[in-house]
């Protein structure tokens, strides 16, 4: 049986013939889109004639482009590319991996049924980063190169206000694509009220990646906490300093400040209770006695409150040495 005639324009130079994707569960929207991309960067990539099924429709039989639309073995990359007299045949595949896509690349010589080249990277679907995965991929099995030294990177946060720190500079808002230089790069995002979150991010050439800061309420400022209660027991501690001074006065009935104002009976102390009364004499006894229990009980609460705002100091201190 003899070939089909195929009306091909005449070849002056190198002939590429770069199939469509094979969709495997991707999507016809996604796929149809990748397919485009991966034969834009064919265009930059080989020197020489490039041509997509689109342009052969006219010069070979339907049933031929229709073999070739799903086609992702290499033998029939070769068998069609022999077919349309090209020199090199791309083609791959994309596939739906959980979130992600896996996009399969490769290259085959038709004249002499080499596989050339072939890649495969699991990349997630968001455009910009699919769309870098198969140009870079494209790009690496026609020429080895890869379509540019840094790596897209997108980065979100749960919050619409956050912040954008890389190796410690800012890097604007988020949500963002950004370009980073293969290797590890320490990032931070940072919102109103909300506890920085950090990672460590390793690049790799040719990998996008897409990151998600999922922020969490920052630590409330104990320190504030810490004044309030600081000042409670100052309080305790002036109340204890003025119940004491009290107590005193009203058991030696002396001339200090609560006498001089009235407070305290002058001279009321037990060398001046003439004659002596039992009842009278019982009667202070058990006024001082609460007096100083009412002493006990404001410096038992300035030491108590004291103690507790340092332990709130610390604990603010240490909270924020463990974020």
């Amino acid at each position: 049986e003899e070939p089909p005639t195929h009306n091909l324009p005449e070849k002056t130079k190198a002939r590429l013939i770069v199939l469509d994707l094979a969709d495997q569960g991707a999507g016809p929207e996604l796929v149809t889109a990748l397919s485009q991309a991966m034969q834009q960067q064919a265009r930059q990539s080989f020197p020489g004639e490039t041509m997509a099924l689109d342009q052969l429709r006219l010069a070979v039989s339907a049933a031929e482009i229709q073999a070739a639309m799903g086609c992702t073995a290499p033998e029939c990359m070769i068998a069609f590319g022999q077919s349309v007299e090209a020199d090199l045949v791309l083609g791959g595949s994309v596939s739906k991996v959980g979130d992600d896509v896996l996009i399969s690349v490769l290259t085959v010589k038709p004249g002499t049924g080499e596989n050339v080249a072939s890649l495969q990277r699991k990349v997630p679907t968001f455009k910009d980063l699919s769309y870098y995965a198969v140009r870079d991929m494209t790009s690496r099995v026609l020429t080895g190169l890869a379509v540019d030294d840094r790596v897209p990177v997108r980065i979100t946060a749960s919050d619409s206000d956050a912040g954008l720190f890389i190796d410690g500079a800012p890097a604007g808002s988020l949500p963002t694509v950004i370009k980073l230089a293969p290797g590890r790069h320490e990032l931070e995002v940072q919102a109103s009220n909300k506890a920085p979150w950090r990672t460590t991010l390793n690049v790799e050439e040719g990998q996008p990646l897409d990151v998600h800061a999922e922020l969490a309420l920052g630590h409330f400022p104990l320190w504030t906490v810490g004044m309030a209660l600081g000042g409670v027991g100052v309080l305790f501690a002036a109340a204890w300093a003025g119940m004491a001074l009290y107590t005193l006065e009203a058991y030696n009935g002396g001339t200090g400040v609560f006498s001089t104002v009235g407070v305290v009976q002058k001279n009321s102390d037990y060398w001046h209770i003439t004659p002596a009364d039992t009842a009278l004499l019982s009667e202070k006894r058990t006024q001082v006695q609460l007096l100083a229990a009412g002493t006990d009980f404001l410096a038992g609460g300035a030491l108590f409150f004291t103690a507790l705002a340092i332990s709130v100091h610390v604990a603010d201190v240490v909270w924020l040495a463990l974020e």
